[in-house]
């Protein structure tokens, strides 16, 4: 409303992949999925997708997933567990993830506010490279020049050492062992 009020053209709301939910069979979602999100973070930002919508402005709406590059702090941590020779799985490590690199978003919101064919859209801004969480594990572990061994489950003290260097709390997940030699 405040928006409209002041007279904004065009509002491109950020939202988040979040807002759709998971996919429940692996299938990847799109922008036409009825949105199911299931975590408090994703119904906040259906919210705010819906409030936009409801506003009288014209918009876009842009969905991101993981974002990464410059400054981000949730990789950072994958890439010192990384270092330690690990990094932390939830589950099996199945997970299908679709990333995006800062850069690559920036352009895609600057493109989604400046074209007339993006009104009133939503659109997730991923690229079409979908990996696992192991399969981003192992690149993370390449990327530190590092090669992992086959996963395997961990006793507890290896995660009291993550947790100590890292000062997070871990507990029963699935670890990536990583291995100079391995691969």
């Amino acid at each position: 409303r405040a928006a409209a009020l002041a007279g904004v053209r065009r509002f491109v709301h950020v939202s988040s992949l979040a807002a759709t939910g998971p996919s429940m069979d692996g299938t990847p979602l799109d922008e036409a999925t009825e949105p199911h999100p299931v975590t408090a973070y994703g119904r906040s930002k259906k919210s705010g997708e819906d409030a936009v919508r409801a506003a009288s402005v014209p918009f876009t709406i842009v969905r991101p997933p993981a974002v990464y590059g410059p400054r981000d702090r949730a990789f950072l941590r994958l890439f010192r567990f990384a270092r330690l020779g690990f990094v932390p799985l939830l589950g099996d490590g199945s997970q299908r993830l679709t990333l995006v690199h800062v850069s690559d978003l920036a352009e895609a919101i600057f493109a989604a506010g400046m074209a007339s064919a993006t009104l009133s859209g939503t659109y997730h801004a991923g690229g079409d490279e979908i990996v696992t969480q192991r399969e981003l594990g192992l690149l993370i572990g390449a990327a530190d020049d590092r090669r992992r061994r086959r996963g395997e489950k961990q006793e507890r003290p290896a995660f009291a050492e993550a947790a100590r260097h890292e000062r997070v709390a871990i507990s029963h997940q699935l670890v990536v062992r990583l291995d100079a030699g391995a691969l």
